[in-house]
């Protein structure tokens, strides 16, 4: 029975081509982030000296690579972070997002992380 794989399939496909082609940080990403990292990661407090809020922060090198590779969500760490599979000292079910989110994250770093 392979229909649920498929059926899922099917709509992650339909909406990543339903998501705009020119997806930036500012308006598209930024968003998800504020809602969900900036307390811990913004202007008042940087947990891991990193901040959430600015688009560099994710492109520099951090000693590990950098957290987003433009145009390979697949070999991003940012999105091995969101999914749970990088654990963190504090609170790492913190840094896991729903999959709708996921997608937008993924689908911004595919169009090249502008």
């Amino acid at each position: 029975m392979k229909k649920p794989a498929l059926v899922s399939s099917v709509a992650l496909a339909f909406c990543l081509s339903s998501l705009p082609a020119d997806l930036t940080f500012q308006e598209d990403v930024y968003p998800i982030f504020k809602e969900s990292c900036i307390s811990c990661h913004g202007p008042k407090k940087q947990l891991g000296r990193f901040r959430a809020d600015r688009r560099e922060e994710y492109l520099k090198d951090t000693g590990q690579g950098p957290w987003v590779i433009p145009g390979d969500s697949k070999a991003s760490r940012l999105m091995a972070l969101l999914a749970g599979e990088i654990k963190t000292k504090k609170s790492p079910e913190k840094h896991v997002l729903p999959p709708d989110k996921m997608t937008l994250v993924r689908a911004w770093i595919d169009s090249g992380a502008k």
